[in-house]
């Protein structure tokens, strides 16, 4: 294959996969740990209680596009 045609073979991979998680940001639901204020994701972390609110987090990448001068 020879290594220049490798390396755009595997930038391009490197670009395709950076495209596909920009394009599916995760999120969370949080929980307050017991005996903690400490507010974690209920995923991970089955003891968490889920207080009288509900905190979404979002878990996305910022990214900003725009014209320099």
């Amino acid at each position: 294959m020879g290594i220049l045609k490798g390396l755009i073979f595997a930038v391009g991979l490197t670009l395709i996969a950076l495209m596909r998680r920009l394009s599916s940001p995760q999120d969370s639901v949080l929980g307050r740990l017991p005996d903690s204020g400490n507010f974690v994701d209920i995923a991970r972390h089955h003891k968490a209680e889920i207080p009288g609110l509900l905190i979404f987090r979002p878990n996305g990448v910022l990214f900003f596009a725009g014209h320099w001068r």
